[in-house]
């Protein structure tokens, strides 16, 4: 069961890298991002994905009287934290390039 659950965790790496990823790039290149709107929705569906993939995992977990792991809702939660806090660098960018 766990090796199942193990292997989910990947994606939530993914997820985690791209999230991070785009939270960085707003964060220190302010000046060569032309398309914050474009990263904001990207970041916004990485983070729907991983959310969904949370979900699923529970489901999974219930159905096969299983324990889950605690790393999936972590990783989930500093996925919603970070797309938070990079909303206000996402509309500093799109005020200075109107």
């Amino acid at each position: 069961m766990e090796k199942i659950l193990e292997s989910l965790n990947v994606l939530i790496y993914v997820f985690l890298f791209l999230i991070l990823s785009n939270f960085v790039y707003l964060l220190f290149l302010k000046s060569k991002i032309s398309n914050s709107v474009w990263i904001l929705f990207n970041s916004f569906f990485v983070l729907i994905g991983a959310v969904t993939l949370l979900f699923n995992t529970a489901y999974l977990v219930d159905e096969l009287n299983g324990e889950g792991n605690q790393f999936t809702f972590y990783s989930t939660l500093l996925m919603v934290v970070v797309f938070v806090i990079s909303i206000p660098f996402a509309y500093e960018n799109i005020k200075k390039s109107d």
